[in-house]
């Protein structure tokens, strides 16, 4: 969808709020359950097109506290920056005032708020972050799920819908659109920051940012992995060859939390 430029069309929201979460993971097909080790967001105002505030923290993981060499390797964060960071509880508990803070959580009501209320919106490079990631961790942790993670945009659908183009991966977006890759790829803040690039881009030419997903009720469809959520944003490539969704891939055979 695309807006004129020409029109006073308002944006469907106010603000909207880019997460790319990064997780523990190995190369092992037994290896989980996940946990997000790093929580970055950045707020965009839909109408000034520019940022307004970043939040970002590592995370300390319970069930897996040692990073693997993979991890490692693919996220660029190490041991001792999880290891001094706070457990996500108090992580979320943060995210939660920083939208407090912004004026975008009533403190009174965040519990009972219906997503309709919001005037943000999550936005993330595909499905897996909202849809199989948050999910889990919220599990995990005993949180329950705010119900503004019961909807999101999957800027993907957005960019493909502008540019006539299969969707592709946020490196490729970068490309096509002739902006930079900024930062170190993998990096939860770089990636955010590099998507968040994106989606100034398509706002500053008209592109509507609405709703592209929400939440699947039934909890078995959780532990679907990054791959077979965006499997149509990543038509042109193998998914396989991407070595951040081996784990992913690999436990999509289990029945359990692991994916």
């Amino acid at each position: 969808m695309a807006c004129s430029l020409t029109s006073n069309l308002i944006q469907p929201f106010k603000y909207l709020i880019v997460i790319d979460y990064e997780a523990t993971c190995d190369e092992n097909r037994g290896f989980g359950p996940q946990e997000i080790i790093e929580f970055p967001a950045i707020l965009i105002d839909t109408n000034e097109k520019k940022i307004i505030s970043e939040f970002h923290s590592y995370c300390k993981p319970i069930r897996n506290p040692i990073l693997t060499d993979f991890c490692k390797q693919l996220t660029g964060i190490q041991q001792h920056q999880v290891e001094n960071a706070p457990i996500f509880n108090e992580v979320f508990e943060s995210f939660e005032k920083w939208l407090i803070e912004l004026g975008l959580l009533d403190p009174q009501q965040s519990s009972q708020q219906s997503s309709q209320q919001f005037e943000f919106a999550i936005i993330h490079c595909g499905d897996w972050d909202s849809r199989t990631m948050m999910p889990l961790q919220l599990s995990l942790t005993n949180i329950p799920t705010p119900s503004y993670f019961n909807r999101w945009i999957n800027v993907k659908k957005h960019y493909s819908n502008f540019t006539s183009k299969p969707p592709t991966g946020m490196v490729g977006m970068l490309n096509q659109l002739k902006l930079p890759l900024v930062g170190r790829h993998h990096s939860g803040i770089d990636d955010s920051r590099n998507i968040t690039a994106i989606v100034i881009h398509l706002l500053s030419n008209g592109v509507c940012f609405d709703i592209t997903t929400t939440a699947n009720p039934n909890p078995r469809n959780r532990n679907r992995n990054r791959n077979q959520n965006d499997s149509n944003s990543n038509s042109n490539s193998n998914p396989n060859s991407n070595p951040r969704n081996r784990n992913r891939n690999n436990n999509t055979n289990n029945n359990t939390n692991n994916y």
